[in-house]
């Protein structure tokens, strides 16, 4: 099939809000953790949800940046930043979100960096 480009609607957010996520931490080019993140709330570029590795929700705040696609968020571990991508096919819309991470004080391993990626998909009518 033919991969699209999903085009821009001016009145609403390329990121799916609320949208939850598969999302995967790598360290040291393997996946070390993989979990739930739930983006519930934008508002004037502020996003806030939850991260979700071990069963217990922990709450994120961060910036979206509509114009480069651009986000990054902060949980009490890690602060997390990277670039959204989405192509459409018929019917469904597929998002990928995709960057850095560094654990912070609060973290298992503080000061460890590494690579993170997240995805879901939202379904539309094709007419």
């Amino acid at each position: 099939g033919v991969i699209r480009v999903a085009k821009r609607q001016a009145s609403a957010s390329l990121l799916p809000i609320p949208s939850t996520w598969r999302i995967v931490v790598s360290y040291g080019g393997r996946p070390t953790s993989g979990g739930e993140l739930k983006l519930n709330t934008l508002s004037n570029q502020n996003v806030s949800g939850t991260l979700n590795f071990r069963g217990v929700p922990i709450p994120v705040q961060g910036i979206w940046n509509e114009q480069t696609n651009q986000i990054q968020f902060r949980s009490p571990y890690a602060v997390f930043s990277g670039r959204l991508s989405t192509y459409r096919e018929p019917g469904i819309n597929h998002y990928m979100l995709q960057g850095n991470y560094a654990s912070t004080v609060g973290s298992n391993f503080p000061g460890a960096v590494g690579n993170w990626e997240a995805t879901t998909a939202t379904f539309h009518s094709s007419l």
